[in-house]
């Protein structure tokens, strides 16, 4: 098992793997979340709206194309809320998509701080594998009891390739969530 990681104090990462989707016992998917999701560059496969669904499909999901190294998913939460997890679940669609290799930022701007990750507060990076790899796999950043993330509005999933075949392979994200007190 790989698993490096930078984070925010007093937050811990926690990797959950399944053979199946509704197996997940520590991470178990949200009901549909109200978070609006937009993406820095042009995906393929799967409507962005599919990410705040609460369900996983057999299938890519939300990629990047190849060659893609700088993906970026953005949740806006609507206002600036008490965040005390942000979570991703992939599917193993093509036999390595479930690996999540990213970093996550938050923002607590009123309004929208575009795609400069210098105006975002770095809250984690994780490079998670499992060996051997199931169906699906879901990397939460979470608080530790007592504690939250940050305040914020703004949650980037920054995405790195997973492998490098066809000039860079993205994981293939199926769901996002963000936990707030409010």
């Amino acid at each position: 098992k790989e698993l490096k990681l930078t984070l925010a104090p007093k937050s811990d990462v926690l990797i959950e793997v399944t053979q199946g989707a509704r197996e997940f016992k520590c991470l178990q998917l949200p009901a549909k979340s109200s978070g609006t999701v937009t993406t820095n560059r042009r995906v393929s496969n799967e409507s962005v709206s599919t990410l705040t669904d609460g369900r996983i499909a057999k299938n890519f999901g939300v990629v990047f194309q190849n060659t893609i190294l700088d993906g970026m998913y953005k949740m806006d939460l609507g206002s600036v809320k008490t965040v005390n997890a942000i979570t991703s679940w992939a599917y193993n669609m093509g036999s390595n998509r479930a690996k999540q290799k990213l970093t996550i930022y938050g923002s607590n701007a009123s309004s929208d701080p575009g795609w400069n990750l210098s105006k975002y507060q770095a809250l984690g990076s994780i490079n998670a594998t499992a060996e051997p790899l199931k169906d699906y796999s879901a990397v939460s950043l979470r608080a530790r009891a007592g504690h939250s993330l940050g305040d914020f509005r703004w949650v980037i999933w920054a995405v790195s390739p997973i492998s490098e075949t066809g000039g860079g392979e993205n994981t293939s994200m199926q769901e996002l969530h963000v936990e707030t007190n409010t």
